[in-house]
């Protein structure tokens, strides 16, 4: 007989019924020979996958104790840094805007705190909330020491970048961690309402401020280290 013939169908061995059928089928893919091409077309022109990239640390979830306690800190920020503007600006806009500054966030306060009465929230501290204290500090020492004639395009740079850093905060954190209802319409309507309007006004007065020319404004250089 041929071998090739054999060789070419299908035969079955025995040994002491250890074994059973060898077809001449294909062995299951994950036994394959190692000496069969086992390559795809991207390995074969070099091509490796990337590596998967890992999913972004969540952040802890706040509870609605500790939201009070950040928005607190939040509207006192604006609060001290508009007092110093209410002294110091030159600008009767400037001027105009840091009291409505002071004027919106003090009520701001008050409809929390009587809010917070009503809902029996007691406040809790964490640590986000120190940091802003400790940043208001920062802020209302960098503005007292502010030349007169830098002082209104500071403090009004300084609202721009306070009123979009707590939108991020309304959006980013609190409204997906706030649990009691009534609180969360509060903050996702007379809050983040005030924040929005501040934002918009602090950056139709920023314009007034915008260095004429395309050189970068001399107070920026400041900020680089």
């Amino acid at each position: 007989m041929d071998p090739r013939i054999v060789f070419g169908s299908c035969v079955t061995v025995l040994l002491g019924g250890a074994f059973g059928s060898l077809g001449c089928q294909d062995p299951p893919y994950g036994e394959r020979s190692p000496f069969r091409d086992q390559s795809t077309p991207e390995s074969r022109a070099g091509i490796t996958a990337a590596p998967a990239e890992s999913a972004p640390l969540k952040q802890a979830e706040l509870t609605d104790g500790q939201i009070i306690t950040l928005l607190d800190a939040s509207n006192d920020r604006e609060i001290e840094a508009s007092k110093v503007a209410i002294d110091k600006a030159k600008d009767d806009e400037v001027k105009a805007f840091a009291k409505t500054m002071v004027e919106h966030h003090e009520a701001a306060k008050k409809a929390q705190q009587d809010l917070v009465d009503k809902l029996a929230v007691v406040p809790a501290e964490l640590e986000d909330a120190k940091k802003l204290r400790l940043g208001t500090l920062e802020v209302v020492a960098r503005l007292e020491k502010t030349p007169d004639e830098e002082f209104d395009a500071a403090y009004i740079d300084e609202m721009v970048a306070d009123h979009q850093a707590a939108l991020e905060l309304l959006d980013q954190r609190i409204l997906p961690s706030v649990h009691d209802p009534d609180l969360e319409t509060h903050i996702a309507t007379d809050v983040r309402r005030m924040v929005d309007n501040h934002l918009e006004e602090a950056r139709t007065l920023a314009k007034k401020f915008a260095p004429k020319s395309s050189a970068p404004p001399i107070r920026a250089a400041a900020l680089v280290r």
